[in-house]
């Protein structure tokens, strides 16, 4: 799983080799989805703290004739806040570059809603806790983050959207997408 090897491959000083095979891998893959498809990949929090990080990652695009503008990065409220002045330097520089910035995992770290603000955000991705139980009991604080996105002007995600019950509730409560085993489950590479 990702939590064991991650961390590993990090303190090995690996993490970037093993991020450039599999976006190397991705990109091959995505190239040939509609281009309105973005793809999203996940960063850690040595990466976005990283000086070098967006040139790196527009390095690594180039090589794999990839876009920039169709690429997503995901990054969660506790990776940002080890070194948010680090990671705010380089969501500005990523999305200067045409590159959206998603903040994973909303409302499970740390951070304060004063960093919705103060970093360059796209949009946020309601974590899939919020959703694990009855809806009764989480939808006030869903309809507060899908109105905390919409004032900011940020797309609003919901993760962990498994039953059609909650994906016409976040339609009927203008929630811009929602992902999860509802709409499909992970492919293998073709």
């Amino acid at each position: 799983m990702p939590l064991d090897f991650i961390p590993v491959a990090e303190h090995l000083g690996l993490i970037k080799q093993l991020t450039e095979s599999l976006l190397l891998q991705a990109f091959d893959q995505a190239r040939d989805w509609p281009s309105d498809f973005t793809l999203s990949i996940n960063v850690t929090s040595l990466m976005i703290e990283s000086v070098d990080f967006p040139d790196w990652l527009a390095h690594v695009a180039s090589g794999g004739q990839f876009p920039l503008s169709r690429l997503e990065v995901e990054v969660t409220e506790n990776a940002l806040v080890a070194n948010i002045d680090s990671a705010r330097l380089n969501l500005e520089r990523l999305r200067a570059m045409g590159v959206s910035v998603a903040l994973d995992d909303f409302g499970t770290g740390y951070s304060g809603l004063y960093h919705l603000t103060k970093l360059a955000i796209d949009k946020i991705k309601i974590d899939r806790s919020f959703f694990d139980t009855s809806l009764d009991n989480q939808n006030e604080m869903v309809k507060a983050i899908l109105a905390l996105g919409k004032s900011l002007r940020m797309k609003i995600t919901a993760e962990g959207v498994e039953h059609e019950e909650l994906a016409d509730w976040l339609a009927s409560h203008e929630c811009d997408f929602a992902q999860g085993y509802l709409f499909g489950r992970p492919l293998p590479l073709a």
